[in-house]
Protein backbone atom coordinates (compact mmCIF):
# COMPACT_ATOMS: atom_id res chain seq x y z
CA UNK A 1 0.00 0.00 0.00
CA UNK A 2 1.38 3.36 -1.21
CA UNK A 3 1.16 6.79 1.08
CA UNK A 4 -1.13 8.49 1.46
CA UNK A 5 -2.83 6.54 3.86
CA UNK A 6 -6.70 6.90 4.47
CA UNK A 7 -8.33 6.20 7.67
CA UNK A 8 -9.06 2.52 8.45
CA UNK A 9 -6.15 0.83 5.94
CA UNK A 10 -4.42 -1.80 7.22
CA UNK A 11 -0.45 -1.34 7.41
CA UNK A 12 2.11 -4.00 6.79
CA UNK A 13 5.00 -4.06 8.63
CA UNK A 14 6.93 -3.42 4.58
CA UNK A 15 4.04 -0.40 4.52
CA UNK A 16 6.09 0.84 8.04
CA UNK A 17 9.81 0.04 7.21
CA UNK A 18 9.93 2.88 4.40
CA UNK A 19 12.59 4.89 4.26
CA UNK A 20 12.74 8.39 3.33
CA UNK A 21 16.47 8.43 2.38
CA UNK A 22 18.90 5.48 1.04
CA UNK A 23 22.90 6.22 1.83
CA UNK A 24 24.35 5.64 -1.19
CA UNK A 25 28.03 6.76 -0.84
CA UNK A 26 30.23 7.37 2.77
CA UNK A 27 34.20 8.25 2.78
CA UNK A 28 36.94 9.81 4.55
CA UNK A 29 37.44 13.02 3.35
CA UNK A 30 41.44 13.63 2.53
CA UNK A 31 43.46 15.93 0.33
CA UNK A 32 43.04 19.40 -1.20
CA UNK A 33 40.45 18.17 -3.44
CA UNK A 34 38.12 15.29 -2.33
CA UNK A 35 36.13 14.12 -5.50
CA UNK A 36 33.05 11.63 -5.52
CA UNK A 37 31.73 10.38 -8.72
CA UNK A 38 28.92 8.51 -10.10
CA UNK A 39 27.09 8.92 -7.15
CA UNK A 40 24.43 10.78 -8.16
CA UNK A 41 21.81 9.30 -10.89
CA UNK A 42 18.64 8.94 -12.26
CA UNK A 43 17.46 6.67 -9.32
CA UNK A 44 16.87 9.78 -6.69
CA UNK A 45 15.98 13.61 -8.01
CA UNK A 46 17.51 15.21 -4.79
CA UNK A 47 19.84 13.86 -2.21
CA UNK A 48 21.06 14.80 1.25
CA UNK A 49 25.13 15.24 1.96
CA UNK A 50 26.19 15.36 5.96
CA UNK A 51 29.63 15.54 7.14
CA UNK A 52 30.78 15.00 10.51
CA UNK A 53 34.20 15.35 11.89
CA UNK A 54 34.42 17.95 9.51
CA UNK A 55 38.05 19.80 9.63
CA UNK A 56 41.41 20.34 8.59
CA UNK A 57 45.33 20.21 10.04
CA UNK A 58 45.74 24.12 9.10
CA UNK A 59 46.47 26.54 11.82
CA UNK A 60 44.71 29.74 9.51
CA UNK A 61 41.31 29.70 8.14
CA UNK A 62 40.78 28.02 4.93
CA UNK A 63 37.81 28.18 2.71
CA UNK A 64 35.85 25.15 1.71
CA UNK A 65 33.75 25.09 -1.61
CA UNK A 66 32.07 22.46 -4.10
CA UNK A 67 31.84 22.07 -7.65
CA UNK A 68 29.55 19.55 -9.63
CA UNK A 69 31.05 17.17 -11.76
CA UNK A 70 30.89 14.47 -14.81
CA UNK A 71 33.86 12.82 -16.05
CA UNK A 72 35.57 16.21 -14.73
CA UNK A 73 34.57 18.60 -12.22
CA UNK A 74 32.62 21.86 -13.97
CA UNK A 75 34.80 24.75 -13.41
CA UNK A 76 32.84 27.30 -15.37
CA UNK A 77 31.58 30.72 -14.14
CA UNK A 78 28.02 28.85 -13.51
CA UNK A 79 27.83 29.21 -9.75
CA UNK A 80 25.93 31.29 -7.49
CA UNK A 81 25.96 31.30 -3.03
CA UNK A 82 24.72 33.30 -0.79
CA UNK A 83 25.09 32.75 3.38
CA UNK A 84 23.99 34.05 6.26
CA UNK A 85 26.56 33.19 9.73
CA UNK A 86 26.85 34.04 13.07
CA UNK A 87 30.37 33.88 15.40
CA UNK A 88 30.94 35.47 18.42
CA UNK A 89 28.71 38.59 18.56
CA UNK A 90 29.24 39.25 14.64
CA UNK A 91 26.60 38.35 11.85
CA UNK A 92 27.55 37.96 8.30
CA UNK A 93 26.06 37.81 5.02
CA UNK A 94 27.41 37.38 1.63
CA UNK A 95 26.59 36.59 -1.69
CA UNK A 96 28.86 35.75 -5.19
CA UNK A 97 27.45 35.17 -8.71
CA UNK A 98 29.55 33.81 -11.56
CA UNK A 99 32.16 31.88 -9.49
CA UNK A 100 33.95 28.60 -10.89
CA UNK A 101 32.61 27.15 -7.62
CA UNK A 102 30.28 27.74 -5.00
CA UNK A 103 31.41 29.00 -1.51
CA UNK A 104 30.24 26.94 1.53
CA UNK A 105 31.94 27.88 4.59
CA UNK A 106 35.25 28.43 6.09
CA UNK A 107 37.42 26.05 8.42
CA UNK A 108 40.78 25.81 10.57
CA UNK A 109 42.54 23.42 12.65
CA UNK A 110 39.85 21.20 14.41
CA UNK A 111 37.63 18.53 13.06
CA UNK A 112 34.90 19.46 15.30
CA UNK A 113 32.60 21.02 12.44
CA UNK A 114 29.46 19.54 10.95
CA UNK A 115 27.18 19.99 7.81
CA UNK A 116 23.93 18.68 6.30
CA UNK A 117 23.05 20.03 3.09
CA UNK A 118 20.21 18.92 0.20
CA UNK A 119 21.53 18.78 -3.50
CA UNK A 120 18.34 18.85 -5.81
CA UNK A 121 18.39 17.92 -9.25
CA UNK A 122 21.49 17.16 -9.58
CA UNK A 123 21.28 14.43 -12.56
CA UNK A 124 18.27 16.19 -14.01
CA UNK A 125 18.32 18.52 -16.77
CA UNK A 126 17.36 21.70 -14.73
CA UNK A 127 19.70 23.95 -12.55
CA UNK A 128 21.14 22.11 -9.25
CA UNK A 129 20.83 23.66 -6.32
CA UNK A 130 22.11 23.59 -2.35
CA UNK A 131 20.21 24.54 0.88
CA UNK A 132 21.90 23.50 3.77
CA UNK A 133 23.76 24.46 7.22
CA UNK A 134 27.25 24.36 8.27
CA UNK A 135 28.75 24.23 11.54
CA UNK A 136 32.17 25.14 11.90
CA UNK A 137 35.48 26.31 13.75
CA UNK A 138 37.34 29.23 12.34
CA UNK A 139 40.62 30.02 14.04
CA UNK A 140 40.65 33.88 13.07
CA UNK A 141 37.50 34.70 15.44
CA UNK A 142 38.39 31.69 18.03
CA UNK A 143 35.42 30.51 18.14
CA UNK A 144 32.32 28.02 16.63
CA UNK A 145 30.51 29.82 13.10
CA UNK A 146 26.64 29.08 12.32
CA UNK A 147 26.34 29.67 8.30
CA UNK A 148 23.00 28.57 6.48
CA UNK A 149 24.05 28.69 2.78
CA UNK A 150 22.14 28.52 -0.67
CA UNK A 151 23.45 28.24 -4.30
CA UNK A 152 22.86 27.02 -7.87
CA UNK A 153 24.90 26.04 -10.76
CA UNK A 154 23.22 27.42 -13.63
CA UNK A 155 23.52 25.06 -16.46
CA UNK A 156 21.45 21.87 -17.23
CA UNK A 157 24.38 19.94 -17.17
CA UNK A 158 23.25 16.05 -15.49
CA UNK A 159 25.82 15.73 -13.05
CA UNK A 160 26.94 12.50 -11.94
CA UNK A 161 29.38 13.37 -9.12
CA UNK A 162 30.58 15.96 -6.60
CA UNK A 163 33.92 17.87 -5.07
CA UNK A 164 34.90 19.66 -2.28
CA UNK A 165 37.97 22.14 -2.27
CA UNK A 166 39.67 23.62 0.63
CA UNK A 167 42.65 26.30 -0.46
CA UNK A 168 45.53 25.30 1.05
CA UNK A 169 45.48 21.84 2.95
CA UNK A 170 44.15 18.85 3.83
CA UNK A 171 40.42 18.09 4.39
CA UNK A 172 39.61 16.11 7.36
CA UNK A 173 35.89 14.68 7.87
CA UNK A 174 33.11 11.89 6.89
CA UNK A 175 30.64 12.32 4.46
CA UNK A 176 28.04 10.19 3.70
CA UNK A 177 25.22 11.05 0.77
CA UNK A 178 22.05 9.96 1.09
CA UNK A 179 19.23 9.71 -2.01
CA UNK A 180 15.73 10.87 -1.03
CA UNK A 181 12.93 7.98 -1.34
CA UNK A 182 11.08 9.13 -4.43
CA UNK A 183 7.29 7.82 -2.86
Amino acid sequence: MGFPYSSGDVLTAADMNVSVFTRVFEGAMSGTTYSISNVFSSTYDNYRITITGLGTSASTTRTLSLRFRTTSDDTGANYASSEVGHFGTTFITSGFSGQTSMLQTSLSNQNAGQASFDVMAPNLAMWTTTQGSWITYQSNVATGVLRQSLGYCATTTQYTGISFILAGDSLQGTVRIYGYSQS
